[in-house]
């Protein structure tokens, strides 16, 4: 625990459906600003049916202050590739600049090694015509923190059906971290 900050994984009996309501609040209402301009029709980035899935499958961490859920992360094992995957890292609008995304990515990093996995691996959605201060701000921080780009695709190629969905033409790119 730092800063008052405890973070663990989410167990199934600890999520009721109100509160996984509110996570997908959570990751929407964080995502909606960070990708404004991207999608058509403020496209959600999770729903309940996936959040619950993930939360069954054990690949949900959470940051909690004060008995609060402040940030969360979803993880999962790429054995094959010997490494470990994050994504919808968030934290409430109220808590950010606190240091929750960083705590999160650190316990990530913890995790993964216990896994014996000595790689991190992240995906940025990010707009191929125009830059995106959110999204520009993110290449920074991840760099700060040791990421680095490895690869760069048009977001199309991985996920089709999605990809109607988008406002304007997106590359999709992996970033990765030794650990």
């Amino acid at each position: 625990m730092k800063d008052g900050i405890e973070i663990y994984f989410l167990s199934e009996n600890q999520a009721k459906e109100v509160f996984i309501e509110d996570l997908c609040q959570m990751v929407n209402a964080a995502y909606l600003p960070a990708e404004k301009g991207m999608w058509m029709n403020d496209f959600p980035r999770t729903h309940m049916d996936e959040m619950r899935m993930f939360i069954q499958q054990g690949r949900v961490l959470v940051a909690e202050l004060g008995g609060e859920i402040v940030g969360l992360v979803v993880v999962q094992l790429m054995v094959a590739e010997r490494m470990a995957e994050f994504g919808m890292l968030v934290s409430a609008p109220y808590y950010q600049k606190l240091g929750i995304g960083t705590q999160l990515i650190e316990k990530v990093e913890v995790w993964a090694k216990a896994q014996q996995l000595p790689r991190l691996r992240l995906e940025l959605l990010t707009p191929k015509k125009w830059k995106h201060p959110n999204k520009e701000q993110l290449k920074k921080w991840y760099r700060k923190i040791g990421f680095r780009p490895a690869h760069t695709e048009p977001f199309e190629n991985r996920y089709p059906e999605a990809a109607e969905k988008l406002k304007t033409p997106c590359d999709f790119t992996i970033w990765l971290k030794d650990i």
